[in-house]
């Protein structure tokens, strides 16, 4: 095998490689090699382990990617006896189905891992041990079915973390306690519940994270793991089973969320858990204010006209969007500019608006300088496309003539019996 020095530190594999039975990896022109920090495969190979040549001829090694071009289909401690420069490891794309106990700990520089879009099923408590300094770790696209408190335990310094597109159906008390984690992807698992204390047990060492996405799980319960996250600034719940637990007074008091998202999870209000008033025609005043400027609810099963009220949580909201929901009309539209006086944006098509109430408030929404918007369907030969549109008479249900029409066919029938 053949080195292509690209850049002076930088050596690319460019040409196939298949060994047969019995062989090994041999690189040569070795005695020049010695200064090379990153080795990369661009080329298909059938290398089913990392090959100990590696180490021997880049002594000085801080980048290894075999991603994508190889079938490495287990891991060991003994793999990475020599990678004690090793700062980053790419071993995307291949056939790993496990990693076992302190698989890395002699590669303890490590910075970033990549195991995506493998086989991994299994992942052995303390399989991360002794990496003090790892920032990102990637497990999308495996198979993965539970996390106990030990399969991510001591990555102290980790900050980024994908565990989406698994099926991760099970989650330990203390599972994601990673003190310095600030991007959190579990999108795509089958998680019905998150444990109270999944961030850990003690409320002043909970991770900064900014950015949490829990989408397109099975989630049922959401507890109170998601309310101590004083940094939160993006939380995604959207597509989940049914949602019934969510505390709105507990995510307005969230001091950075700014951007949530509900949509298709299946509850509908009055959301449990909201706080009451004296007042009924008052609307609800957090203890401090929501710093939240968009907030999507569409494709849930949102009936009672009161929502704005319940809403006014989020002084700040600047997007709000309802549509595709079991809406007839809103109630306390006049009270638009005091509730939410950065409202520019609401949609609220795909609903069964009566017309009559949505001539008599278009004027409203104009006059608060809100763009009432629906989605439109437009289909093609390649498949369905959603189009924002301002909204108009045609997205209504007149359901005063459609009253009516009963009545005649009743009575008809009737008078034919």
């Amino acid at each position: 095998m053949h080195c292509h020095l690209d850049e002076p530190t930088t050596c690319y594999i460019t040409t196939p490689i298949y060994l047969v039975p019995g062989n090994t990896l041999n690189i040569v022109n070795r005695s020049g090699l010695v200064n090379i920090t990153r080795f990369e495969l661009r080329a298909p190979t059938n290398l089913i382990n990392i090959p100990p040549i590696v180490w021997a001829t880049f002594p000085n090694l801080e980048e290894l990617v075999l991603a994508d071009y190889a079938t490495v289909a287990t891991l060991t401690a003994v793999d990475f006896m020599y990678a004690s420069k090793l700062k980053l490891l790419n071993l995307r794309g291949n056939k790993i189905t496990s990693v076992p106990q302190s698989t890395f700990a002699l590669a303890s520089h490590l910075e970033k891992i990549d195991l995506s879009y493998n086989l991994i099923s299994v992942i052995e408590d303390l399989a991360f041990n002794g990496l003090d300094f790892l920032k990102e770790l990637d497990l999308s696209h495996n198979k993965i079915g539970a996390l106990t408190v030990f399969t991510l335990s001591n990555l102290k310094d980790l900050e980024t973390l994908d565990l989406s597109n698994n099926k991760i159906k099970l989650l330990d008390d203390g599972a994601l306690a990673l003190p310095k984690l600030k991007l959190l992807n579990f999108n795509m698992n089958d998680v019905k519940l998150l444990p109270n204390n999944l961030f850990g047990l003690i409320p002043s060492a909970l991770p900064p994270l900014s950015y949490v996405d829990f989408g397109e799980n099975k989630l049922a319960h959401v507890g109170s793991a998601l309310y101590g996250l004083k940094e939160l600034n993006l939380l995604n719940l959207t597509a989940n089973k049914k949602i019934d637990d969510i505390n709105l007074a507990a995510l307005a008091g969230l001091p950075k969320l700014e951007t949530l998202l509900l949509s298709s999870s299946g509850f509908q209000f009055p959301l449990v858990y909201t706080e009451t008033t004296p007042n009924t025609l008052a609307a609800p005043v957090p203890a401090s204010v929501s710093p939240l400027k968009k907030l999507y609810l569409a494709k849930n099963k949102i009936a009672n006209p009161d929502v704005l009220k319940q809403l006014a949580y989020f002084k700040q909201l600047e997007v709000l969007s309802l549509e595709e929901n079991r809406l007839t009309y809103l109630d306390d539209v006049e009270s638009l500019s005091t509730w939410f006086p950065n409202l520019h944006t609401i949609f609220i098509g795909e609903n069964k608006l009566d017309c009559t109430w949505l001539n008599q408030t278009l004027p409203l929404f104009d006059a608060a300088d809100v763009h009432v918007f629906t989605i439109s369907k437009v289909k093609s030969w390649f498949g369905t496309t959603y189009q924002k549109k301002l909204i108009d008479m045609d997205d209504c249900f007149d359901l005063g003539k459609i009253f009516d029409n009963i009545l005649f066919f009743l009575n008809k029938f009737s008078k034919a019996v």
